[in-house]
């Protein structure tokens, strides 16, 4: 009874740390659905616009999550790659990042790709510091500058995590954020952009 109730045991654990690094294809499939259904009420998502063409793969055989990725756009394909496995959940930069989090994150980068011109004039540059696609590493050491650690990295990695929260909090900046002067320029540069590209209706 006692060697029973420890395999039981053993096994719960297993599987809450395997629920932690594997992603299913059902919860792909509900992430993607709800993260588009957003994306169409922004008015970025619609028949034969420029993000429906966006492919987004469920990678079951993917290594990039082995190597701390949880996602990726890429740029060539114009595809969003997200691999099943995901042993980057358990590092402590992707704390509380759940799927539908890295699918807003990436949906922005896919945004450059398809509307680049938003992305390189001087608009986004003053609230970003830069072009988008800038590689130096911020010269700004204020973290209380960027909505998370990740988006201190570059300024394309800045735009998506700050659009992934504009995303999540339909547009409403939260609280937290909203005593800090470059957030609410990122944000409301976010903001523009997304009515800009609405605005296309392409």
């Amino acid at each position: 009874m006692v060697k029973n109730v420890a395999i039981k045991t053993l096994a719960k654990k297993v599987v809450n740390h395997l629920g932690d690094v594997f992603a299913t294809q059902a919860e792909f499939k509900s992430a993607l659905y709800r993260v588009r259904r957003e994306l169409k009420d922004m008015g970025l998502l619609f028949p034969k616009s420029r993000l429906s063409r966006v492919k987004v793969i469920y990678d079951i055989n993917g290594l990039s999550g082995c190597v701390g990725i949880m996602g990726f756009y890429d740029q060539q394909t114009k595809s969003i790659h997200i691999p099943a496995f995901w042993p980057a959940a358990l590092l402590p930069w992707y704390k509380g990042r759940c799927l539908v989090d890295v699918l807003r994150h990436e949906f922005g980068h896919a945004l450059e790709g398809k509307f680049s011109r938003f992305f390189h004039d001087d608009c986004f540059i003053k609230a970003f510091g830069a072009e988008y696609g800038e590689i130096a590493v911020s010269k700004d050491g204020d973290e209380r500058n960027y909505v998370s650690d990740y988006a201190r990295k570059y300024t394309q990695e800045d735009f998506a995590e700050t659009f992934m929260l504009f995303m999540k909090h339909k547009g409403v900046l939260p609280k937290p954020f909203s005593r800090r002067k470059a957030i609410r320029v990122k944000w409301d540069a976010v903001a523009a952009i997304c009515q800009d590209i609405a605005k296309m209706k392409k």
